[in-house]
């Protein structure tokens, strides 16, 4: 068995995103006990495509990073839009397994994943 370590820090000066001190830090252990996967993948343009099967999983913890120079990346959760992330940006999440989970990106942009089964 493998233990993930995700942590993740949000922080704000007052007056900024709120009129006081935003300050939260959260970290959790979890464990990671089925098969994992990592990939990069440069888009072919095709909408809809399947780049994580239902089908290969249980319950899961997938990450996903937008590694284009200026392309949005749309990920779906079976056929519904499910994220719309701007260049750089990342996600982080729990998933059952339960619809495949699949890319809406234009020809020759790039993103990273990784998915490590508990």
């Amino acid at each position: 068995m493998a233990t993930l370590t995700p942590t993740l820090t949000l922080t704000s000066a007052a007056g900024d995103a709120f009129s006081d001190e935003f300050n939260v830090s959260v970290t959790d252990s979890l464990a990671v006990t089925g098969q994992t996967e990592h990939g990069k993948i440069v888009s072919v343009g095709t909408s809809g495509t399947t780049f994580i099967p239902a089908a290969d999983y249980t319950k899961a913890y997938v990450y996903i990073k937008n590694t284009s120079g200026s392309a949005a990346l749309t990920i779906l959760l079976g056929s519904a839009e499910m994220l719309s992330m701007a260049t750089s940006e990342w996600t982080f999440f729990p998933w059952y397994g339960n619809a495949d989970i699949k890319y809406k990106q234009t020809a020759g942009q790039a993103f990273e994943f990784a998915v490590f089964e508990a």
